[in-house]
């Protein structure tokens, strides 16, 4: 699967592979591509292995610096409704 592909959506999950993809792509160790972003490489590490940690704007420069000509856009945040009513007032004050 294409993670790099234009114009693709990703999930958390996805743009953490994303970030890995796009360091194997511009031949670089944990190690190099930390010292090239400034960050501790444990820190790189849990950026491409653990999606839940709050890492995203390492990601995106990961994506956006090790690779050439890459940019991401966003985040984008979907907001869903669980029910609650949508026109009452109460709920949003």
């Amino acid at each position: 699967m294409e993670l790099l592909e234009h114009g693709r959506l990703l999930t958390a999950s996805e743009l953490a592979q994303a970030a890995r993809q796009a360091r194997h792509f511009a031949k670089f160790s944990q190690v190099e591509a930390a010292r090239k972003l400034g960050v501790a490489q444990a820190t790189l590490a849990q950026a491409e292995s653990a999606p839940k940690r709050s890492l995203v704007a390492l990601r995106i420069r990961m994506v956006t610096e090790l690779s050439a000509g890459m940019e991401v856009t966003g985040p984008y945040f979907v907001v869903k409704h669980r029910g609650l009513p949508l026109h009452d007032g109460d709920y949003f004050r």
